[in-house]
């Protein structure tokens, strides 16, 4: 399974930034979407995330946080992600366009 949601992703980031738990609001301004939504990717990033050996875990009144089990399988997934940045930096560059990934 491919991760293409953006806010996913960038969701993903931030989880792999702060090594705490982060409230829903915490990620939801920092994204510029409600909680609710925030709650919503979560869903879809698991459902990618399972593929790769981690999940985010959800703890009522603390927040969320990103927990890795198998370190291979997950670095896979990074490294998609970054070829694919690496992907959209070169075509906008080259043509001034997004690569749509």
């Amino acid at each position: 399974m491919e991760l293409q949601n953006k806010r996913c992703i960038r969701i993903l980031h931030l989880l792999l930034k702060h090594k705490d738990t982060v409230t829903g609001e915490n990620l939801g301004v920092s994204i510029g979407v409600s909680s609710r939504t925030i709650r919503n990717d979560i869903k879809e990033l698991n459902q990618t995330l399972k593929d790769y050996g981690a999940c985010v875990i959800s703890e009522i009144g603390q927040g969320y946080h990103l927990q890795i089990e198998d370190q291979e399988k997950f670095s896979e997934l990074i490294e998609h992600l970054e070829q694919q940045k690496k992907m959209n930096f070169i075509s906008m560059f080259l043509t001034g366009k997004k690569l749509k990934i």
